[in-house]
């Protein structure tokens, strides 16, 4: 939770005081670990506060869309070791929304996704028409979620990381926004086997294209 980064935050201003210069680059490097984190924080904040107006709503293709999130991820996976792979629908699929919140939510189950997977690894992105409805589904090869935890994950305060390390809003932004879309997010898993996490949406024949502009993660 936020006390437990700020007591880290604590530590590591503890060992700056030290004036060890062998302490340096771990100073930084924990650092910056613990400001991505709160910003992070921030942003699920944020989002929290944004209200999704379907007046104001855009059409977007989910095909190009999936590849922005992509491009904004890219660096988190870089860093991570993990490669991320899109595959698209045979062809155009077009939904309506807000773009902000839906790269919110996308960039959310994709940041999970690549923490949740080994080094060497690859996280994928698939775009597909599935029961009437427009579906972003990112799938992982991590290890897995226990099924008890599944039915709370989209709770305030759950998280699918380890205690401490997460506020835990993350997941319910993603169904707040998956809902005022007037879709839903689902989970598959099996331990030891990866997870699925799956952004239905309604489908919309809008033609109207949006600029290819990569996701900004937080």
């Amino acid at each position: 939770d936020l006390g437990h980064r700020l007591t880290i935050l604590q530590q590591i201003e503890q060992l700056a005081a030290m004036n060890d210069a062998d302490y340096l680059p771990r100073i930084r490097e924990s650092l910056a670990a613990e400001v991505g984190t709160l910003r992070r924080f921030v942003a699920d904040f944020s989002d929290l506060t944004r209200e999704a107006k379907p007046a104001d709503f855009l059409p977007i293709e989910l095909n190009a869309f999936a590849e922005s999130v992509r491009l904004g991820a890219q660096g988190y996976a870089k860093d991570a070791n993990v490669a991320i792979e899109v595959k698209r629908a045979p062809s155009d699929l077009w939904v309506r929304g807000d773009r902000y919140l839906l790269e919110r939510a996308a960039l959310n189950l994709t940041r999970n996704a690549i923490e949740a997977s080994k080094p060497g690894s690859a996280v994928r992105l698939r775009i597909e028409r599935s029961n009437g409805a427009a579906v972003l589904a990112v799938e992982d090869r991590g290890p897995g979620i226990a099924p008890d935890r599944i039915a709370t994950l989209f709770e305030s305060f759950s998280s699918t990381k380890r205690t401490g390390a997460h506020l835990g809003m993350g997941l319910p932004n993603v169904r707040r926004i998956a809902v005022a879309h007037g879709g839903t997010v689902s989970v598959k898993s099996k331990p030891g086997q990866g997870s699925t996490f799956s952004l239905s949406l309604p489908v919309n024949g809008d033609q109207s294209s949006s600029p290819l502009t990569p996701a900004t993660m937080p």
